[in-house]
């Protein structure tokens, strides 16, 4: 399509000392055009009159100047919509380009780039008149600038080439007319020169392409009416054309190699023997390599392929630049299987009670839903008889076995689960002590005179729930041993016989229990201090059956370090002295009421109920 670039519009107002004859105005059109026929975009034309000696240049675009015998008009109206090709273009980063509106309208100006992604817009209520923006790009391509108001619309193409910083619209203001708008900017020029017709005029056309500036012919000649030109440009180029291309590696235009991305050009003889002038926008990409690694359970899908096995695989896909994309995948193809576990551990073992520790594995297609141990007097325990929860998240767990029976063979296991179903370990035995068994630590023997620490200080309670407790020092080396006793800590009394690193007690009420160490050459010290204790019983006393309004006297027994109480569970207005008195005195005017005698220790709780009628007694 035949593209005509106008550079302005040069109105001489032709006036004399009448307003009517400066009414009268005569306008001068200049067009670019190249000696090949082709139309070329001025870029300013320089207009001289040689007959009163002034001279004017007009920027483009559109630049109105009118001129008369009373000077220049201070308005120029707008008579239509239009949106001026910018200038320079093709351009480095900013260009300016103007728009006109013939009323006051909200006028919305956007850039696009070729596919129609917006860039960046400004959105503006202007008056009438010339207005002036400035666009900034940092891309270098071809864009559409479309601006928009309600009623009308215009887009022209323009040709980045460089790269400012972010992209963006300025305005910049309003050009009445008579302002000149250079390239990078604008400024005032007013100007005030008088004009006749017949007066002597010289109009030069200049041309600016790819930072080079051309001269037209020199048009001189006297001026009578309007007119327009056509200033002739010799040898300029043919044409400025721009293409982008992409490649791997290496790239050859006209013979000549390129390696590196960048912006390169080259000038071509046209058949007129000017210049044609082409850029060329280079992209030299290069092949991508990379590795991944992943993990899969079962399969494994990757661009539509699925793989069920472990190795290393490679495809070969298309960069963003083009160029091969090389992906090699380091693959680990999982089963699910069941957890492994290791073998039971089982330590601490006592009468009732016992400890276990084990592990479990599972790969990660199949995570660990629950673990524990379960146990029983029988081979192979399972899940659903007696067994502990332990938390999943450890991959060691641990638990206590209590409720157990002494004397007594048990059999344990350790199980987990997971999506696949319940693992068990082999089967660990045991045997519970018939006894229990407390370990009291000595400290090492003395190497120098040295004082005993209290022995309060390494005092450890227990609960005697059997008939019989094993006691037995643990860091011994050597020495006289004395097992002693007390009931108070105070007062310590030898037990006799009692001489062995281990001492089986028969308790038969609360005390403290220690061993005494002799060391040669030392001064005696003392094992920890072991406070067995008795689990409670209580006992309330008998049922008895009173006369009406007795007072009677409460019979429950006595425990050392246990906090004991009287409690009316039957029976209304019952009156008891003091509760926690054993021996409380009671009465009521109920018929029957029923009591309880509760023992609370360290070592448990201990109630036992009692029985009390009263019975009305008939005198004859």
């Amino acid at each position: 399509m035949r593209r005509i670039f106008s550079l302005i519009a040069l109105i001489l107002g032709i006036s004399a000392i009448s307003l009517l004859h400066a009414q009268n105005a005569t306008t001068l059109r200049f067009t670019g055009l190249g000696n090949d026929g082709v139309y070329v975009q001025l870029n300013r034309v320089e207009v001289k009159n040689l007959t009163r000696g002034w001279e004017e240049t007009l920027v483009y675009p559109d630049t109105i100047l009118m001129l008369g015998g009373v000077g220049i008009e201070d308005h120029v109206s707008v008579s239509r919509f239009a949106l001026s090709q910018n200038t320079p273009n093709p351009f480095r980063g900013s260009s300016d380009f103007s728009l006109q509106l013939p009323e006051n309208e909200k006028v919305n100006v956007t850039v696009y780039d070729l596919n129609g992604k917006r860039i960046t817009d400004i959105t503006q209520d202007l008056p009438a008149g010339i207005h002036v923006f400035r666009v900034i790009l940092n891309t270098p391509q071809t864009y559409l600038v479309t601006a928009s108001t309600e009623r009308h619309s215009a887009t022209i193409k323009i040709i980045n080439q460089g790269s400012e910083a972010a992209n963006r619209l300025v305005y910049l203001g309003m050009s009445s007319g008579l302002i000149q708008y250079e390239l990078g900017g604008a400024k005032d020029a007013v100007t005030d020169h008088e004009f006749e017709q017949g007066d002597l005029m010289c109009y030069v056309g200049k041309y600016l392409a790819n930072d080079v500036e051309y001269t037209s012919d020199t048009i001189l000649q006297p001026q009578y009416g309007s007119q327009d030109f056509q200033l002739v440009f010799h040898c300029v180029p043919l044409n400025f054309s721009m293409f982008n291309a992409t490649t791997c590696d290496v790239f050859t235009w006209n013979g000549q190699t390129y390696t590196q991305s960048g912006t390169y050009t080259q000038t071509f003889q046209g058949a007129n023997g000017c210049d044609s002038i082409v850029t060329l926008n280079l992209t030299v990409g290069q092949p991508v390599t990379s590795t991944i690694s992943d993990t899969a359970c079962g399969s494994y899908v990757w661009t539509g392929q699925t793989y069920t096995q472990s190795g290393t695989y490679t495809q070969t896909f298309q960069a963003a630049n083009g160029c091969d994309s090389v992906v090699t995948l380091n693959l680990t193809v999982s089963q699910p299987s069941l957890p492994v576990l290791s073998e039971v551990q089982v330590y601490g073992i006592n009468a009732h009670t016992a400890n276990v520790m084990a592990s479990a594995l599972s790969d990660s297609c199949s995570p660990v839903l629950s673990q524990g141990f379960c146990w029983s007097t029988q081979p192979n325990p399972v899940v659903s008889g007696l067994h502990t929860d332990c938390p999943v998240e450890m991959t060691t767990f641990f638990s206590g076995l209590s409720g157990l029976e002494a004397n007594q063979t048990y059999y344990v296991r350790a199980y987990a689960t997971n999506a696949v179903g319940i693992a068990y370990s082999s089967s660990a035995t045991f045997t519970t002590d018939s006894y229990l068994s407390f370990t009291l630590l000595v400290d090492t023997p003395c190497t120098s005179a040295s004082t005993v620490s209290p022995p309060s200080a390494d005092v450890l309670d227990y609960c005697a729930e059997m008939d019989s407790v094993r006691l037995s020092i643990g860091n011994y080396q050597y020495g006289n041993i004395q097992w002693q006793y007390s009931e108070d800590m105070f007062t310590w009394t030898d037990i006799p016989g009692a001489n062995d690193t281990v001492y089986l007690l028969q308790p038969s009420d609360e005390c403290f229990i220690r061993a005494r160490m002799q060391y040669p050459n030392c001064p005696p010290d003392s094992s920890q201090v072991s406070h067995i204790r008795l689990s409670p019983s209580a006992y309330a006393g008998p049922d008895r059956v009173l006369n009406e309004g007795y007072v009677t006297h409460l019979f429950g027994n006595k425990v050392d370090n246990a906090y004991c109480v009287w409690q009316v569970i039957e029976g209304d207005s019952a009156e008891l002295d003091d509760p926690t008195d054993r021996n409380t005195a009671f009465s009521g005017p109920d018929t029957l009421y029923r009591l309880t005698w509760t023992v609370d220790n360290a070592c448990g709780v201990s109630t036992d109920t009692v029985e009390i009628r009263y019975v009305h007694t008939v005198m004859y």
